[in-house]
């Protein structure tokens, strides 16, 4: 599609510019007080929508809301549906940020602002690539639907009970989620699956008010009671202490470990990246993956006692963790949550609060037409072989679109290895854009033209 390539290129300006203003909206979802900027941004999207020629309206939730677009085509064709999100992180330390977080710019071919790679860049390329397509050749022979929320950064709590309430109108023979980012080596990469995921927080409380640490010998520290219990979480070698946690794990298949064997790089990679040689036990780059991919994980994300800015020498008043669990296909979160209550309280500690929600993991399978289509997209647009990863150990809605709207979902991300998403100087290259929107119109080309022959 030479032409529809050289049509995308000559709008380059263009499309920064209305990007741009995408960009500059604090559309932040973790944090309170930006639900003005999100109903604003989420409106722009519909207005992006409307004027690239697709149907769009906003749905209220009990959060944040939903844009959904449609642009159906003539006659029995099949469908895809794209989804993507339009909300963002904080924008963390500004100090180590070389330009304004909100204010984008344009720095050796990279766009650089909270949210370019993250997911509006990736997201309006979806929309472009819609608009391209049609000025070029008209009305699609694939039907199109579109669905961006505002709640991704902060687990996605809205986009459940949305897509039950409309398991009709999301009907659809794929998902194509557009996030993350290529390798490092340049080559395009398909991904097909996520962990899932369990929030925890976990709170012990103490005096009712922080004490001065002389008083310790006679009051209890709710920060020792904390570590008490976090050091029974696992064992020395990593193995998870709660009972039943294991259970069901459904392990890689034949398939999931060939995928595996073909990622490319070394190990040397990660240490030298992460400037530790602590790579748990994993002894190549089969044995990281295969970690990494299919081994489920209760990890520390934070601890929250006492004064650490003023070096107080108090007894606090209460401790506070937050833990992550990433569960793999046969695990089920609720019963996680549920297992981890009781073993609380039966070993002591029934009076430690605690919150806790999930999310399923869900890999769809790596022989999925769809998956050879957009094999060849990725290959024609990139120039380079893609890479196929049978999941990662992030979590998203994956078990939304393959378990309860049976719409599998595969993610095809355009942004660079070196984006830096939910960090200081996140961007997006503008060859990345361009590319984004070019696959995006070759979706549509290529779903129209091809998957109803599979």
């Amino acid at each position: 599609m030479s032409r529809l390539r050289t049509y995308i290129r000559s709008l380059e300006k263009e499309y920064l510019n209305e990007l741009f203003k995408l960009l500059r909206m604090k559309s932040i979802s973790p944090l309170p007080g930006y639900g003005e900027e999100l109903r604003a941004c989420a409106k722009t999207v519909c207005a992006y929508m409307e004027d690239a020629g697709i149907k769009s309206t906003l749905y209220a939730t009990s959060g944040n809301p939903i844009v959904y677009g449609e642009a159906p085509a003539d006659g029995n064709a099949p469908t895809v549906l794209i989804y993507g999100h339009y909300d963002v992180q904080p924008e963390g330390d500004r100090a180590v940020w070389q330009s304004e977080p909100f204010e984008p710019v344009v720095y050796n071919g990279k766009i650089f602002a909270r949210g370019a790679g993250d997911n509006k860049g990736q997201l309006f390329a979806h929309i472009k690539g819609y608009e391209a397509y049609k000025k070029n050749y008209g009305t699609p022979r694939v039907n199109m639907k579109y669905l961006f929320e505002g709640e991704e950064e902060t687990g996605s709590p809205s986009l459940l009970p949305f897509a039950r309430e409309h398991r009709d109108l999301l009907r659809a023979d794929i998902t194509i989620w557009s996030d993350g980012n290529i390798h490092s080596s340049g080559h395009p990469v398909l991904i097909l699956g996520l962990k899932g995921i369990c929030y925890i927080k976990l709170t012990v409380n103490g005096p009712c008010r922080d004490l001065h640490s002389g008083y310790a010998p006679v009051v209890g520290s709710p920060v020792w009671r904390l570590v008490w219990l976090l050091s029974l979480l696992k064992d020395r070698n990593g193995g998870i202490a709660i009972p039943g946690f294991y259970d069901g794990i459904e392990g890689p298949s034949e398939e999931g470990l060939r995928a595996i064997r073909g990622i490319p790089g070394a190990l040397a990679d990660y240490q030298t990246d992460w400037k530790t040689d602590d790579l748990c036990g994993a002894a190549d780059l089969e044995a990281f993956y295969t970690k990494y991919i299919y081994e489920p994980t209760l990890n520390i994300g934070c601890i929250q006692a006492g004064d650490l800015e003023n070096s107080k020498n108090i007894v606090p008043a209460g401790a506070t963790a937050y833990l992550d669990v990433r569960v793999v296909p046969g695990q089920k979160p609720d019963e996680i949550i549920r297992s981890l209550r009781s073993w609380l309280d039966e070993n002591g500690f029934e009076d430690v609060a605690m919150e806790g929600r999930g999310m399923a993991a869900s890999f769809t399978p790596l022989d999925l037409p769809g998956v050879r289509i957009i094999k060849d997209i990725a290959r024609d647009v990139w120039g380079k072989e893609p890479i196929l990863y049978p999941g990662l150990g992030g979590s998203g809605p994956f078990t939304i679109f393959n378990d309860e709207l049976g719409a599998p979902c595969v993610m095809f991300p355009y942004a660079q290895a070196d984006q830096h998403e939910h960090g200081p100087n996140e961007n997006l290259s503008v060859e990345g854009l361009l590319r984004g929107i070019e696959a995006s119109a070759e979706i549509i080309a290529r779903f129209g033209a091809g998957i109803e022959d599979e």
